[in-house]
């Protein structure tokens, strides 16, 4: 039986405590501060990235191209190994072709050794779970052609959510407009995230606030597990550990037997992001319960009305001693808040233009048809 060596990405962000004989990463750096650093915290702290970055930093990326994955792979399979690389999803990064690539040209380099490079269709946690579950089916002594079988078929059962604390990250990474990183940061919309089969960041539901997002991948998680035997949860992190903690502690609760392991999320995927979207749906309550919609938009508009961003904004503006963050944070509240109420405003407005346009014929028919049935009883 051939030798088989297991290889996959630093998007994997793989626990510390989670490794294996014959198993490598491909380091992946990033550029943080016009300051290349390798994926790996002896390089930058994880804590200290994610600070710069929750600062203002904007961390860059790169993908791995062709000439790293051949000078990668080469002395692995001239030591006569086999290798199955699991790939950072296809959907997220050109990560996955510039491999098949480095695939093509190194089996036709080494025609006696086997080498597949699968699409995880995954990220982070979701990447490295897959690459754990594949390492331990190795430990079973299966041949390179089951190992690669099992492989593609436990990656339609990896199930990954995720939320965000800081709509802005997404904005600076293009995965969401500003408008809807400023009013959903305002309205203090957290999206919950899961990656499809497809390996695309597809959000599943806004909720308001971090604990309500953060129950919210509980409750999903225990949806999801239903009928399932985990003996292993992943909760990764990006400089958040009391949350993980917690959200750790809730899954204790539900499923008592599991191992929960809690560990960071690196920065290649600390730079990435999803989406948020804010919908205002009110004509259809209108009809069903027969009230002027003044009567359910207004009071529901009324929390949302940006009181604290007013005022920081004007104390700011007030105590400013001419220091620029100062002034770049009360402009920032100001801004805010005078989005938000524009959003309100039309949100509000929406549906009085429809009932004008729309209800007030239907009044009109309405009421005409009472007074010919009238004028027909002879009471009008």
């Amino acid at each position: 039986m051939s030798k088989i060596f297991v290889t996959t990405d630093a998007t994997s962000d793989m626990p510390k405590n989670h490794s294996a004989e014959n198993f490598k990463i491909i380091q992946m750096n990033y550029v943080l501060d016009d300051v290349e650093y390798a994926c790996d915290p002896k390089s930058l702290d994880f804590d200290e990235f994610y600070r710069r970055v929750d600062a203002g930093s904007m961390p860059t990326t790169s993908l791995i191209n062709t000439e790293t994955a051949i000078e990668f792979f080469t002395p692995i399979l001239k030591e006569g190994f086999d290798v199955l690389h699991i790939c950072f999803s296809s959907a997220l990064s050109g990560t996955y072709n510039a491999l098949k690539i480095a695939e093509t040209e190194l089996k036709e380099a080494f025609p006696d050794r086997k080498i597949a490079v699968v699409d995880s269709k995954a990220a982070s946690g979701g990447e490295g779970f897959m690459v754990w579950q594949v390492l331990k089916k190795r430990a079973e002594g299966v041949s390179f052609d089951e190992l690669l079988a099992f492989a593609e078929d436990v990656r339609e059962h990896c199930v990954h959510f995720f939320t965000v604390q800081n709509l802005f990250h997404l904005y600076r990474g293009g995965r969401v407009s500003k408008t809807a990183a400023v009013i959903g940061s305002g309205l203090n919309l957290k999206p919950v995230l899961h990656v499809d089969t497809e390996g695309r960041l597809i959000p599943i539901q806004k909720v308001m606030g971090r604990k309500a997002s953060l129950k919210a991948l509980v409750d999903d998680y225990v949806i999801k597990s239903k009928g399932w035997k985990n003996d292993e949860v992943w909760v990764q992190h990006g400089s958040a550990p009391e949350d993980a903690e917690w959200v750790a502690a809730k899954i204790k609760e539900k499923t008592p037997d599991v191992n929960v392991v809690i560990d960071f999320i690196g920065p290649i995927i600390g730079t990435l992001c999803g989406s948020a979207l804010i919908s205002i749906i009110n004509i259809k309550v209108m009809h069903l319960l027969h009230t002027p919609h003044q009567c359910i938009s207004i009071p529901a508009v009324i929390p949302m009305v940006p009181g604290v961003l007013m005022y920081r904004a004007l104390s700011g503006f007030i105590d400013m001693q001419g220091i620029v963050g100062e002034v770049t944070f009360a402009v920032h509240c100001g801004i805010n808040a005078v989005l938000i109420l524009v959003m309100i405003a039309i949100g509000v407005d929406i549906p009085n233009i429809f009932a004008r346009k729309w209800l007030a014929p239907n009044r009109r028919r309405k009421l005409k048809q009472a007074i010919e049935e009238r004028k027909k009883r002879g009471q009008f």
